[in-house]
């Protein structure tokens, strides 16, 4: 199950710091090479190779926006009171667009 190492070499930069290059073999789990990946989602959380959270906001974001045009036929609506479009606002779109970001809808 472990990768191994194909070679390492260096390069300098620009002549003011040399930084040492690995070539990685990915490891094979029966008999199948894993595939290294730049994000994938896991439990509806974007994961990244540089951990950072920015594409998983962007994403609630959009999320959010398209919860809200689907319903905005409701929104516009004045046969539905304030208290309903309310509802609707905190049960259907603010989990959507909060829910990855720690915080309960």
């Amino acid at each position: 199950m472990n990768g191994s190492l194909n070679e390492s070499y260096y390069v300098q930069i620009l002549g003011i710091c040399t930084v040492m290059v690995v070539r990685y073999t990915p490891p094979y789990i029966n008999n199948l090479q894993m595939e290294q990946v730049q994000q994938y989602k896991y439990f509806g959380s974007i994961i990244n190779v540089s951990n950072s959270i920015e594409e998983e906001i962007k994403e609630r974001i959009v999320l959010g926006t398209k919860a809200y045009y689907a319903n905005l036929k409701f929104f516009k609506s004045r046969l539905v009171t304030k208290q309903s479009k309310l509802k609707l606002y905190r049960t259907v779109i603010r989990p959507i667009s909060r829910r990855s970001l720690g915080r309960k809808g």
